[in-house]
């Protein structure tokens, strides 16, 4: 069986000169919990059920084996890998490797806030072992997908965000795009039924560029996906959420796989206009 290959902050956790490596047990994520989101009544009984209640921080546990030529050596090595992952500057990249070809990794940005005492085996060998915290809770892939949801109608249209299929996490840290010609736009989580609705009027050569997780949005004249040098449009767009992010999607069970599926609905369109999502895959 291959070992869990992972790297942090750029360097490779199964060294290729052997000097350390994840031990098998690493690799299985702290699942993130959900908070209580449930609401009680005098004079009923049970609490009524809440959709869409917040996550806690996830986590993983990293099992490092650490070795060296000497005791010196060892002790060079280990005060490296503790140096590595008890950085307290920023937040740092976990990688995990999926497989051989690279194909299939998941990244998540992990602060570490403890480790074991080395287990010694020899004098020149331990295992060690890392706490680490994910704070929003969010496994990543690292392929940034871009993919049409649907042509926008003056009908009520459900889609699934084909894209993104297979995702296991709430969504709210994407880029939405919507191209005209509309008067107004509105658009649902089929999940939460969250909805957020814009009455920012395009024609068929402009672009409205929404950024979910920090509430902003520009009217452009060309098909960009960056902020900065647009009409800001913040005021003409209402949530339902009122809190968080200003929209997200929710993964629910289509056809046997997870999947995001939003609703769309627009006023006086033309030109097929459409809606389109940034974003990378997100896992728990």
């Amino acid at each position: 069986m291959a070992r869990n290959t992972f790297t942090l902050d750029g360097v490779p956790l199964t060294d290729s000169a052997g000097r350390w490596f994840p031990e098998r047990g690493t690799g299985l994520r702290i699942i993130p919990g959900k908070r209580m989101a449930n609401i009680s009544y005098p004079g009923w009984d049970g609490d009524a059920f809440m959709r869409g209640a917040t996550l806690t921080p996830g986590g993983v546990m990293v099992k490092m084996y650490v070795e060296g030529n000497d005791h010196q050596d060892f002790m060079q090595n280990l005060e490296f890998i503790i140096g590595l992952f008890m950085q307290r500057h920023k937040l740092l990249d976990l990688v995990h490797h999926y497989n051989v070809a690279g194909t299939a990794n998941r990244v998540a940005k992990v602060k570490f806030i403890a480790g074991t005492a080395p287990k010694m085996i020899t004098p020149t060998q331990a295992i060690v072992e890392f706490i680490g915290e994910i704070p929003d809770g969010i496994w990543r892939g690292d392929t940034l997908i871009t993919t049409t949801v649907a042509t926008i109608t003056n009908n009520t249209v459900y889609a699934n965000v084909t894209g993104f299929a297979g995702s296991t996490a709430p969504m709210g840290d994407m880029l939405i795009r919507f191209e005209g010609a509309f008067t107004n736009v509105s658009i649902g989580d089929a999940g939460t039924e969250d909805q957020l609705f814009c009455s920012v009027g395009l024609t068929s050569s402009e672009y409205l560029l929404i950024d979910t997780k920090l509430w902003r949005a520009e009217k452009f004249s060309t098909a960009t996906w960056i902020m900065g040098g647009g009409t800001p449009v913040e005021l003409s767009i209402t949530s339902s959420r009122g809190f968080g992010p200003w929209f997200m999607l929710h993964p629910v069970m289509d056809s046997g796989i997870l999947t995001y599926r939003m609703r769309t609905r627009s006023t006086s369109p033309s030109s097929s206009p459409i809606v389109e999502i940034r974003n990378y895959k997100e896992y728990l």
